[in-house]
């Protein structure tokens, strides 16, 4: 229900849709991705940036960003991010960049938009590890699901190296 004095009415605030956040002397900007529990993600961390907190090069800079960090390392900069602003800042996890890029608040990394095909040689590993997989599976009665890859694959979790990484502000 609704007061009857319309001047009494408090309509609730909305956060602005986007936040900059000094560190160090330079600027991060955040954006606003809205829904059930907002947060504010990050444009992706530059090497100059990355340099400027740690102070030490990233391990592999690719178009200006800084890739190839260890878990330990994106936590660790995360927490003197932190530190620097004066906010909770933590890294951003694969859904929280995925939900951001489905709801138009960030672009997708320009580093890996592009589609990689895979090389001949890959092409035959794959075609001799399922030609001697499927013998031994029909043996048994049980099909495979074979990953791309199998003998290349990597496990990299939610802290792909190489992926460029983004800082998040909880609201």
């Amino acid at each position: 229900t609704l007061p009857n004095d319309p001047m009494k009415q408090v309509i609730p605030e909305e956060p602005p849709l986007t936040r900059k956040i000094r560190l160090k002397g330079r600027k991060l900007a955040f954006s606003l991705v809205p829904g059930e529990e907002p947060y504010y993600i990050s444009e992706e961390v530059s090497a100059a940036l990355w340099k400027k907190i740690t102070g030490f090069e990233p391990p592999e800079k690719e178009r200006g960003l800084a890739i190839g960090m260890s878990r330990q390392e994106r936590v660790r900069f995360a927490e003197l991010c932190s530190r620097a602003a004066d906010k909770p800042l933590s890294v951003a996890s694969l859904a929280e960049v995925d939900s951001a890029i489905a709801k138009g608040a960030i672009k997708p990394s320009k580093l890996f938009s592009k589609k990689r095909t895979p090389s001949v040689r890959t092409t035959q590993r794959r075609r001799r590890v399922r030609s001697k997989l499927s013998p031994l599976t029909e043996l048994v009665g049980v099909k495979l699901s074979l990953p791309d890859d199998p003998i290349l694959l990597e496990f990299k979790g939610d802290y792909n190296e190489k992926r460029p990484l983004r800082l998040v502000i909880k609201l």
